[in-house]
């Protein structure tokens, strides 16, 4: 056989298997909307109010609080969420650490221990939390 067959033997596959599917998804599109419609059920309406809820939800954003620690080696500190195993940042303070955090990884909102200590940061700024 030369190349000329085989590419055609493909065609023909191909324009079958794509038949094959353009029916299938007809006839089960057929037999949803008689199964909705013995059942009494409004399949637009349905479909529209799952629109709705997937709209609304895509509209909700979820803050999300990392707890993060640090690492000290000489004068710079070390930042990394060890719960997925990410660095974050690196930086001479933890004020700067907190800047640099929201800067480059987005992180709004953490609690991060700092040797013996804890700190708190709040969209880009850092407080110390008493225990």
């Amino acid at each position: 056989m030369d190349l000329i067959n085989i590419l055609f033997i493909c065609l023909i596959f191909y324009l079958g298997y794509n038949f094959g599917c353009t029916v299938t998804y007809f006839r089960v599109s057929r037999i949803i909307k008689k199964l909705t419609e013995s059942l009494n059920i409004d399949l637009e309406h349905e479909l529209s109010k799952l629109q709705n809820i997937q709209q609304r939800n895509s509209e909700i954003q979820v803050d999300q609080t990392y707890t993060l620690e640090t690492e000290v080696h000489g004068d710079i500190i070390y930042l990394f969420d060890k719960n997925r195993n990410d660095f974050i940042c690196q930086a001479k303070s933890i004020e700067e650490c907190a800047r640099l955090a929201k800067e480059f990884k987005k992180i709004n909102d953490a609690i991060v221990k700092h040797g013996d200590k804890l700190f708190v940061f709040n969209d880009g700024k850092s407080t110390e939390k008493i225990k």
